[in-house]
């Protein structure tokens, strides 16, 4: 149901502060038609009638089937924001939730010692491949908030984002929810990595010469290359 358009019908305000709502489906010749939504509106695009998109289903405690939330086509929602409306809306305990939209913000750490530079690279425990730190963002975060916490819950390292740099890669999971990842360029004083072993596998400090042969994803390769040249254009500036 990720990602169906329908037509549903506002029947009930939960949330005024919030713009949440519940309503159904009122496509006759809809699979789903009258079932049960929660609705996540804009005031100024409160309509009784909308047209709109299935962007997470949630699952709650001992409930047999999971409930569609929707908005409006163009808007982007992620989990975090979603949560913060049900928990605040309703008494029922969410067991799962589903969005088509994450986002995810890490660094790629450049660590310089003595003439040396080196690249952390990490190994999750779900995936076999190296890439760098990173992990969900939470509500009432910046990009830059969730990139530095998560460095620092993965690796145990304090790092400075180093202004100007923000990468995007864009990619789909299972063809119907659609991953951000944002990166940015950071620095650090210390090669003292203390991995979190429940997310991270692995890491390794990599030579600037041999990171590409480490990565497997071209996104990667390419956040790598933007990233190494904007770290010396700063690094030269400030000598």
């Amino acid at each position: 149901m990720l990602n169906w358009r329908v037509s549903v019908v506002v029947d009930k305000e939960l949330n005024k502060d919030l713009n949440f709502y519940k309503g159904h489906v009122n496509d006759v010749y809809s699979p789903i038609y009258m079932k049960e939504v929660y609705v996540i509106l804009n005031p100024h695009d409160f309509k009784k009638k909308i047209n709109v998109k299935i962007t997470a289903l949630v699952s709650f405690k001992e409930a047999k089937e999971s409930i569609p939330i929707v908005t409006p086509l163009k808007y982007i929602c992620y989990a975090p924001e979603i949560i913060q409306k049900l928990s605040k809306s309703t008494d029922e305990e969410i067991q799962k939730l589903v969005c088509s939209n994450e986002k995810s913000c890490g660094t790629i750490i450049f660590l310089k010692q003595q003439e040396k530079i080196k690249i952390l690279l990490i190994k999750n425990q779900r995936k076999n491949n190296w890439s760098f730190p990173k992990g969900h963002i939470e509500f009432g975060e910046t990009e830059e908030q969730t990139a530095i916490r998560e460095t620092l819950e993965e690796t145990g390292l304090r790092v400075k984002i180093l202004s100007g740099f923000r990468e995007t890669i864009t990619y789909w999971l299972s063809g119907k929810i659609k991953k951000t990842v944002v990166l940015f360029a950071a620095t650090t004083d210390s090669d003292n990595v203390k991995i979190q072993r429940k997310e991270i596998k692995s890491y390794m400090w990599v030579d600037l010469e041999n990171i590409e042969s480490k990565l497997e994803h071209y996104n990667d390769i390419n956040a790598y290359l933007k990233a190494k040249d904007h770290f010396f254009k700063k690094t030269n500036n400030e000598s």
